[in-house]
C-alpha cells in the first residue's frame, strides 16, 4: 500500500515534468489541480499518523505498517521540496535584448526561488542596467550574475530580503555593488569571482555578521568621489562564520594601518585559504613600509591551509607573529614580491607541501636562510628535539621559482641536515643568472620531475649527455629543459 502511494505521487510529478526552464514556471498553474490533490493526500496520511500516535498503537503488525506509511509521507514531502524548488527556478540565456521584456519576466514569475542570467546574448553595449522589476522577486534565494555588461547593480537587488545566495562571475564592467546590501540580512554567500574588480565594498557590509562565504573583501580609497560610501577593513571583525576562501585586495592602498589590527581574522577558525592582495590605485608603489607595517599587525586565520601574498612592496618576508598560524599550511604562494631581497626562512612549516614564488626580483642568493633552522622566530612552530630540526621542509612536495631576474647563487653550506626528503617535483624557469641547483635536492630519491625553462646557464650545465651537470639529474624520471623533454 505504502509503496502505491509513493508510485502515484511519482507518476504525478514526473508527468509534470518540463524540458525547459520557463516552461517548468509557466505550466505551474496547469498541474496545480493535481498538486493539490497529492497535497491532500499528504495531509491525510499524516492526520493517520497523528491519530495513531495520540492512541498509541501497540500491535505488533500495525505499527510496523505505520512506521512504513511514516517513511512514504516523509519521501513524499521531499519530492514536493524538489519539485516546487525545480518549478520556481529560472535560468534567462538567450532571449531578447528589449529591456521590457527582461521586466515582464521578473513580474510574472514573482515565486521563483533560484535565478541565473547569463549575458552572452543578454544586453549587448548600450544596456547597462538590470531592470527595477528584479526587485519583485521577493521569494529569490539563489542569484547568480555571469557575462553581463553591467557597471552597477540597482538598489532595488537590496529589496529580495530572502536572498541567500549572490554569485558575481565575469561581469567585467562591474565596479559597484549597491549601498543597501546591509538590508540582506539572510545572505550567506556572496561569491565574486572570474574578472569581477570592484572599487570598494559598501557601507553598512559589516552588518552581515551571518555571511559563510565572502570570496573578496576590496579595501576602498578613503578619499575620492566615494569616499562617504566605502566600508573600512576593520568590517571583516564580525564575520567570524565566514569559510572557505577570502580575498583580501587593495591592501596596498590601505591608509590607516591600525585598520588591520582591528580586523580579527584569528577569531574566523573556519578560514582555511587566504590570498591578501597589495595592489593598489591610490597609494605610491613605493610605500613599502605601510605594506611591512600591515604585516606586522595583521594576525591570521588559526586553520589555513593555503596562503597566497601578491604584489607585496617590502623588503623582509619574515612575519614572526604569523608563525603560530602556519602549522596546518599546505600550499604557500608568492607572486609579484620585487622589493624582497631574500628568500622567507619557510623550511621548518611542518606541513608545507607546495610552495610557489613568481617574480621575487630582488633576490640574489638563497642559502641556509631559506632552511629556516637559525631564525629563533620559527623554532616555536613544531618540536624544538633536534630530529625535528635536522629535516627542512619536512612535507615539501612541489617547488616552483619563476622570474627572479637577480638570482645567481643557491647553496645550502650545512651537512647535517636533511632538505626536502619528499620532493616530487622542482620547475625553475626565467632564473637568467641563476648557475647551479643545490646537491642536496637533485640527489633526493623522490624527486621524480625537473623543469628548467628559460635559464639560460642552467639549460647549458644540464644538457643532456654534454652538460657537465647532466649526471647530476639523469636519474630523475622525467626532465624537460627548454621547451623540450630529454
Amino acid at each position: 500500500m505504502v509503496d502505491a502511494v509513493v508510485s502515484v505521487v511519482l507518476d504525478q510529478l514526473i508527468s509534470s515534468a518540463f524540458e525547459e526552464a520557463v516552461e517548468r514556471v509557466r505550466r505551474v498553474t496547469a498541474v496545480k489541480a493535481e498538486v493539490d490533490k497529492l497535497t491532500s493526500n499528504l495531509l491525510a496520511i499524516k492526520a493517520v499518523l497523528s491519530d495513531a500516535e495520540q492512541k498509541q498503537v501497540k500491535e505488533k503488525g500495525i505499527r510496523h505498517w505505520l512506521d512504513q506509511l511514516k517513511e512514504a509521507s516523509c519521501d513524499m514531502e521531499d519530492v514536493f521540496d524538489e519539485w516546487i524548488t525545480a518549478s520556481r527556478r529560472l535560468q534567462i540565456k538567450g532571449i531578447p535584448q528589449e529591456k521590457k521584456e527582461l521586466e515582464d519576466v521578473f513580474k510574472q514569475f514573482t515565486c521563483l526561488r533560484a535565478l541565473r542570467i547569463c549575458g552572452e546574448n543578454v544586453w549587448e553595449i548600450g544596456n547597462s542596467k538590470i531592470p527595477k522589476a528584479m526587485k519583485n522577486l521577493i521569494h529569490l534565494r539563489f542569484l547568480k550574475l555571469s557575462w553581463l555588461r553591467i557597471k552597477e547593480l540597482p538598489e532595488t537587488c537590496c529589496e529580495l530580503i530572502n536572498l541567500e545566495t549572490l554569485e558575481i562571475n565575469r561581469c567585467t564592467r562591474l565596479k559597484r555593488l549597491p549601498q543597501g546590501m546591509e538590508k540582506l540580512m539572510n545572505l550567506r554567500h556572496l561569491i565574486i569571482m572570474n574578472h569581477v574588480y570592484l572599487e570598494y565594498m559598501p557601507r553598512g557590509i559589516e552588518r552581515l555578521t551571518g555571511l559563510r562565504t565572502l570570496s573578496e573583501f576590496v579595501v576602498g580609497r578613503t578619499g575620492g568621489e566615494h569616499a562617504s560610501k566605502v566600508c573600512k577593513l576593520e568590517a571583516l571583525k564580525g564575520m567570524n562564520h565566514l569559510r572557505g576562501l577570502l580575498k583580501i585586495r587593495m591592501l596596498g592602498d590601505l591608509a590607516n594601518v591600525d585598520e588591520a589590527k582591528h580586523v580579527d581574522l584569528k577569531e574566523k577558525k573556519n578560514l582555511d585559504r587566504l590570498e591578501l592582495w597589495f595592489d593598489n590605485v591610490g597609494m605610491p608603489n613605493e610605500n613599502e613600509e605601510n605594506d611591512e607595517a600591515i604585516t606586522k599587525v595583521l594576525q591570521l586565520p588559526p586553520n589555513l591551509e593555503y596562503l597566497g601574498i601578491l604584489h607585496y612592496r617590502g623588503r623582509s618576508l619574515i612575519f614572526p607573529n604569523w608563525i603560530e598560524s602556519f602549522n596546518k599550511l599546505k600550499k604557500l604562494l608568492f607572486i609579484d614580491c620585487k622589493k624582497c631581497e631574500s628568500m622567507p626562512p619557510l623550511g621548518q612549516l611542518p606541513s608545507l607541501e607546495v610552495l610557489t614564488i613568481w617574480y621575487m626580483d630582488s633576490v640574489e642568493r638563497v642559502g641556509d636562510e631559506f632552511l629556516g633552522i637559525e631564525n629563533s622566530c620559527l623554532h616555536g612552530i613544531s618540536s624544538s628535539s633536534s630530529s625535528s630540526l635536522a629535516t627542512a621542509f619536512p612535507k615539501l612536495k612541489h617547488l616552483t621559482i619563476k622570474g627572479s631576474k637577480k638570482w645567481d647563487e643557491w647553496y645550502f653550506a650545512k651537512e647535517d641536515i636533511t632538505i626536502m626528503p619528499q620532493l616530487n617535483s622542482l620547475d625553475i624557469s626565467l632564473c637568467n643568472n641563476l648557475k647551479s641547483l643545490p646537491d642536496q635536492i637533485l640527489q633526493s630519491k623522490t624527486l621524480e620531475n625537473l623543469t628548467i625553462e628559460k635559464c639560460p646557464i642552467l639549460e647549458v650545465r644540464f644538457k643532456k649527455d654534454t652538460g657537465e651537470e647532466w649526471p647530476k639529474i639523469s636519474h630523475i624520471p622525467s626532465i624537460r629543459i627548454g621547451h623540450w623533454y630529454v
